[in-house]
């Protein structure tokens, strides 16, 4: 089988192919599997391995024409419209039109990889011996969005089954098309605001909790939480709708959006994290709705498709009739990450040597709030083993047909994932 692992330059191509889901997809690992890259021959001609393996991964860069055609053919009077035209003609690669013409009765998939503008860019940057320069200069001239869907036009002609994996992080979910090309579409780019202005933003404004990505390649500060975001999102979000309750600056609230889901709602209790949510709303041109609200004292009236209660139940004063209250608003999903007594703050105030030991029990700690004066700053409650969440959400009553437990980024803590 021929993989051809394709994408624009800098979207994660190599990363992906060494990754365990490209093996889990494929079944071949890049150490024992011929990886190919037109860049890399030497003469204009086809690798004559390419016909002869059984096995091999092509690494494709969509932007190859349009590549060549700015290295031989383009002049400074060349217009941005006869660069985007030659974006779009991949048969204007020779490479590409040998490879379609010999190769054309093996027997070949692809893999489309999908990021946005915004996350490429910022790739390339830590890319060392990178001409960073040149590709940035080219991804100005170009409809990234338009060049992708030519792609897929391409593929099909060719008669070539594809799929979409999602680059943004790092477990590459499988997006189906409509949320793949939302994910490209992502107006990160466009915005009512200048350079200037969002720099000047992030100067004045304290964005200390989420790192949400921007315009012109900046974000907030804050803990990057992509790896958690593609552990609770694996699937497609297209026509789903999510509720995020604690959302704070709505990190998980704009990703889900650029997932698919058509209908978003953020509920933040503090005033002025909700104040900055709506601010990054505002930048980035969201559609997302955020509520500033206390859920157990004002609770929605409504399901969600998923419901998120992310770092948030160990602050609650109720935590198990918040957990009661919010499966009833969650239609398929409830996802809870929560601390356990591994937790880094919660062992500050006790003196148990082997926290691990206890996540076999059903068992829920009381921490001191002595650490923090401000709960939204770092104070804490409760911690919980996982069989304690297990036991509230399948024992007690029978809210959920599965619990499943997995480990979250952040350490000492652990994520339910809860379906119907």
């Amino acid at each position: 089988m021929l993989w051809i692992i394709s994408g624009p330059t800098s979207v994660g191509k190599s990363t992906f192919i060494r990754s365990e889901e490209c093996f889990a997809l494929t079944g071949l690992r890049p150490k024992k599997t011929l990886v190919i890259k037109p860049m890399d021959q030497k003469g204009p001609g086809l690798e004559p391995r390419v016909l002869t393996e059984a096995d091999c991964f092509i690494h494709y860069n969509m932007l190859r024409p349009v590549s060549l055609f700015a290295k031989h053919e383009a002049t400074e009077s060349t217009s941005q419209a006869d660069y985007q035209t030659r974006s779009l003609q991949f048969m204007a690669d020779p490479w590409w039109e040998e490879f379609c013409r010999r190769a054309k009765d093996k027997p070949k998939r692809a893999v489309v990889v999908v990021a946005n503008l915004t996350a490429i860019v910022e790739r390339a940057a830590g890319r060392r011996g990178y001409n960073v320069p040149y590709w940035k200069s080219l991804y100005e001239k170009l409809n990234l969005p338009d060049i992708y869907r030519a792609w897929c036009a391409e593929l099909e002609r060719q008669n070539i089954p594809f799929m979409f994996v999602d680059a943004t992080g790092s477990t590459y979910p499988h997006l189906d098309a409509e949320a793949a090309l939302k994910i490209v579409d992502r107006k990160v780019m466009n915005t009512a605001y200048s350079k200037e202005q969002i720099e000047k933003i992030l100067q004045e404004e304290r964005f200390a909790y989420h790192r949400v990505n921007l315009p012109f390649g900046l974000h907030t500060r804050g803990r990057d939480r992509s790896h958690t975001r593609d552990l609770i999102f694996r699937e497609s979000l297209t026509g789903k709708s999510v509720l995020d309750v604690g959302s704070a600056l709505g990190y998980f609230c704009f990703e889900a959006e650029a997932r698919g889901a058509v209908r978003v709602v953020g509920v933040e209790l503090d005033r002025e994290r909700f104040r900055q949510a709506c601010l990054l709303k505002d930048i980035i041109e969201s559609r997302v709705e955020f509520l500033q609200r206390d859920i157990l004292k004002q609770p929605l009236d409504e399901q969600f498709d998923y419901v998120c209660l992310l770092n948030v139940i160990h602050h609650l004063d109720e935590p198990i009739r918040a957990i009661h209250q919010l499966a009833g608003n969650a239609r398929e999903w409830l996802i809870i990450e929560f601390p356990t007594f591994e937790d880094p703050k919660f062992r500050k105030t006790n003196r148990i040597r082997f926290p691990k030991r206890y996540n076999h029990l059903p068992l829920i700690g009381v921490s001191s709030k002595g650490a923090t004066s401000k709960k939204v700053d770092g104070g804490q409650t409760f911690v919980f083993t996982p069989d304690a969440i297990s036991r509230i959400l399948r024992d007690h009553r029978p809210l959920f047909s599965e619990v499943k437990i997995i480990d979250s980024p952040v350490s000492g803590r652990k994520i339910a994932l809860c379906r119907r």
